[in-house]
């Protein structure tokens, strides 16, 4: 962290870089966030799986699993609903929802 400071203080591209953010819109901005803030639960939460369970190649099928579910949901929504993304992010959601499922029916049996 201190060494981003002392780079922004110093580089006068970072500057303007963060200067410019106020011309973003700001539904960019709280999609941004919003990612990030999942993205740091993730790693918690993958972290703790890892710590907790003993058989690593379950906690990463159950990862990848779950990783795939929230991706199709993510993306779904954006495109449906706010016209972000692409067009293939609202197609054969059936097949992806299938292939999820195998996983998790999967992991259970493996369970």
């Amino acid at each position: 962290m201190l060494g981003f400071v002392v780079i922004l203080i110093f580089s006068k591209k970072w500057q303007d870089e963060v200067w410019r953010i106020k011309f973003v819109e700001g539904r960019a901005i709280l999609i941004t966030v919003f990612a990030e803030v999942l993205t740091l639960s993730a790693y918690f939460s993958s972290a703790m799986a890892y710590q907790c369970y003993y058989q690593t190649g379950v906690v990463t099928a159950a990862e990848s699993s779950l990783n795939q579910l929230l991706n199709l949901f993510s993306a779904y929504v954006l495109r449906r609903f706010f016209g972000l993304g692409r067009d293939e992010s609202a197609k054969g959601v059936g097949n992806k929802l299938l292939s999820a499922l195998l996983i998790m029916v999967g992991l259970s049996l493996a369970a």
